[in-house]
């Protein structure tokens, strides 16, 4: 009789600790699976008549980071209206002309934290050239958001947006730019 009760305890345990090892994995699965899906929804605003992401645009704050997004001001701001450098390029897209589609689109989600996810974003050029952008992302008031943007197609040297608004910020404290 006691041998059947410590059996039973003994399953239970060990029942118990396999649900329990197996919840950060779903828990992962269902962060990448929402994490996918937001960066699906991006692409999905490109097109004729589309209104894709502006990190300059009055809907950034439903796409962008808020230090990304002041970071994107504090250029504006110090450019002017002349303005000509990494705010004038779709970073998302690769392109210029946001009235594009994705063929061979793909995306593949990872979790770095709990509230920081990797996109690797696949999808052909134009051109033919495979695009591969990868896309920061952070969680902000449980709503994903993009942190940086980074390009990987074609040849070195690779750069992210944050990093080449940075640059530019520094540059223009040794030499203003003219307005």
């Amino acid at each position: 009789m006691k041998t059947s009760l410590l059996f039973k305890l003994a399953a239970l345990v060990v029942l118990l600790s396999g649900m329990l090892s197996n919840f950060p994995r779903a828990q992962k699965t269902h962060q990448s699976e929402s994490t996918t899906h937001f960066v699906e929804s991006l692409y999905s605003l490109y097109g004729p008549n589309g209104n894709p992401p502006d990190l300059s645009g009055a809907n950034a704050n439903q796409y962008f980071s808020p230090p990304l997004i002041q970071l994107a001001k504090s250029v504006l701001a110090t450019a002017g209206p002349r303005y000509s450098g990494a705010l004038d390029y779709n970073h998302l897209c690769n392109c210029r002309d946001t009235n594009v589609n994705f063929p061979n689109l793909r995306i593949v989600a990872r979790s770095v934290t709990s509230d920081q996810a990797v996109a690797t974003v696949t999808f052909d050029g134009k051109d033919g050239t495979r695009n591969r952008i990868l896309i920061d992302l952070t969680l902000e008031a449980s709503q994903w958001r993009i942190s940086d943007i980074k390009d990987f197609t074609g040849p070195p040297p690779y750069t992210s947006l944050r990093a080449l608004l940075k640059r530019e910020i520094a540059g223009w404290s040794k030499v203003p730019p003219s307005r």
